[in-house]
């Protein structure tokens, strides 16, 4: 029985073992542009710490009547080549969000349903997916769709939903 079990181990460990870690190890740092269907669009700064295995990205929702900060950090548990000729490859993760919306003059979006509140405050689940090239060992260009589902914390109300878009640079180093 302990072959058994030391065998199927063995085996989880070397199927799984090309799962992980395509990404290069070190800090990566760049620019995103991110458009969410209820949040609009806005900068993002995309960074990646080698310590911790969660990609961060911490954006800005600007509008002439609103302005909104998000942080969201993902971990992808699914990070493979997929054409190894030209290095590219995909990603699949799973990760958490929090976000804060200030509007101004009581302009409030349809999306937001605010109840006339001049704050929102936001935290939820993301699923991004995406693609990742990397034409050289220290620039990789990303992109990502990222469905989310949450609760409005500011005034309570559930679901807060989105879905993100991306674009981006990350330059390791």
């Amino acid at each position: 029985m302990k072959k058994i079990a030391i065998c199927v181990l063995l085996l989880f460990l070397t199927v799984t073992a090309g799962i992980f870690a395509e990404h290069p190890d070190g800090i990566g740092i760049g620019p995103d542009f991110r458009y969410g269907v209820t949040g609009g669009w806005g900068p993002v700064l995309s960074l990646k710490l080698p310590v911790v295995p969660v990609y961060w990205g911490i954006g800005l929702g600007i509008d002439r009547n609103w302005f909104g900060i998000s942080v969201s950090g993902d971990y992808y548990f699914i990070d493979k080549t997929l054409v190894p000729q030209i290095n590219l490859g995909w990603y699949l993760g799973v990760g958490g969000y929090v976000g804060m919306w200030i509007w101004q003059d009581h302009y409030y979006p349809v999306w937001a349903n605010n109840n006339g509140s001049d704050m929102s405050l936001t935290l939820g689940a993301r699923l991004p997916i995406g693609l990742s090239w990397q034409p050289l060992d220290f620039l990789e260009v990303f992109v990502e769709v990222a469905p989310s589902l949450g609760l409005w914390l500011i005034p309570v109300r559930f679901p807060a939903w989105d879905v993100n878009f991306d674009l981006g640079l990350r330059f390791w180093i």
